[in-house]
């Protein structure tokens, strides 16, 4: 039994083999549920269905599913409520709580009677005997139906996906996020960064309710100065992500444009600006976004490309744009054989999406020559020295 206060317990499963994550590289995650034990037995989510028979074992080592009074969904998505069907089979009596909009989603994921369904809404207290559950819709922090629970008696906030990390939940507890930080910033920036209005609002909320522990969908449960810390770094994220740091991503078919990349970063090294160079056919694309998250300038490469830029270029862009780079510097670059109409392409995409371009596209026929690749180098130095000015 995985006890985190009198009467509250983790019940969830971590999934050692997990390496993707609707897209999300990571290396296992966990599916967090939690039982809240008094006068009413609340199952507070689900798992994902693959693992509904090791999530029954689980509630079953602490009570009968048969004596379950209510399952709590915070959040429809599958990962958190696909499970649910196989639980009520056990778990006869028990009534679903959840928003409007959650009901609207399982009806339709479960064909989940109407009559089995208690809705509930923003402010509504749950009382128990010897605590309360207060409610609070948080639309869009990551889905329409998002909702924290809140228990001001033990001052633990059940979050959903908001200020989680998908890693396995190994420690359970944890009082400082050093260790987990590069994972959060993916999931965060995979997740929640294309809705960072909404992020902001479910900071503020945090903040204002204050609690000791936050106990997320996903990985560790944070405790004490760990919510501070995650608070602080998604408020970071959220707001100005932006730093002294450049990413240079490119594609590059016949090792001209990576050549290209590589002379950028050596100028830019020079000037003691850190630099992050991407080979995006290389490279997960949840890390070279996450990694883009907080460079102040995105120097992005291609060859042409029949008639336009690489494919995985355009793949990596729409994931930019997804995360708002209009605080971004940026440069267009490239090689070209008979047709530069690629890199130009580039750089009017850039453009559209929101970042602000520093200087025309650098436009390259086949591979640098030795007094081109002194000019590249000379322009990386030039693209450090306004990072530095900027940011």
């Amino acid at each position: 039994m995985r006890k985190i206060q009198e009467g509250i317990y983790w019940v969830g499963v971590n999934d050692w083999q997990l390496r993707d994550f609707h897209g999300l590289t990571v290396n296992g995650g966990s599916y967090n549920s939690y039982l809240v034990l008094s006068d009413k037995n609340i199952l507070i989510d689900t798992v994902y269905e693959k693992y509904a028979e090791d999530f029954l074992k689980n509630i079953e080592e602490i009570i009968p599913a048969q004596n379950l009074d209510y399952i709590f969904l915070l959040h429809s998505e599958n990962d958190h409520s696909s499970s649910l069907p196989h639980i009520l089979n056990y778990a006869e009596k028990a009534k679903i709580l959840c928003t409007k909009k959650c009901a609207g989603f399982i009806k339709r994921l479960y064909k989940i009677p109407e009559e089995k369904i208690n809705i509930i809404k923003d402010n509504d207290v749950i009382k128990l005997k010897d605590f309360s559950i207060k409610i609070y819709e948080t639309p869009m922090v990551h889905w329409p139906d998002t909702t924290f629970a809140f228990i001001p008696e033990k001052n633990i906030l059940f979050s959903t996906d908001f200020l989680g990390t998908q890693i396995p939940a190994e420690p359970l507890i944890i009082e400082n996020v050093s260790n987990i930080i590069e994972e959060s910033k993916d999931y965060y920036t995979f997740l929640m960064r294309a809705y960072w209005e909404q992020a902001v609002k479910g900071i503020d909320k945090v903040v204002d309710l204050s609690p000791e522990i936050v106990a997320p969908s996903h990985g560790p449960i944070l405790k004490g100065h760990a919510v501070k810390e995650m608070i602080s770094y998604y408020k970071k994220w959220s707001l100005n992500p932006e730093t002294k740091k450049v990413v240079i991503a490119y594609v590059s078919m016949w090792k001209g444009t990576e050549k290209i990349a590589k002379l950028l970063s050596e100028g830019i090294s020079r000037e003691n600006v850190e630099v992050k160079v991407i080979d995006l056919a290389n490279f997960p694309f949840s890390e070279a976004i996450s990694e883009t998250l907080e460079a102040g300038a995105v120097l992005l490469g291609s060859p042409t490309f029949v008639k336009g830029y690489h494919p995985l270029m355009n793949a990596f862009l729409s994931f930019l744009e997804m995360i708002k780079p209009g605080c971004k510097m940026g440069m267009a670059f490239g090689t070209y054989g008979w047709a530069g109409i690629g890199v130009k392409a580039l750089n009017e995409k850039m453009k559209e999406i929101g970042v602000k371009i520093l200087c025309d596209p650098l436009l390259i026929n086949m591979t640098p020559d030795e007094n081109e690749e002194k000019a590249i180098i000379e322009k990386g130095r030039e693209i450090a020295k306004i990072i530095k000015e900027n940011y």
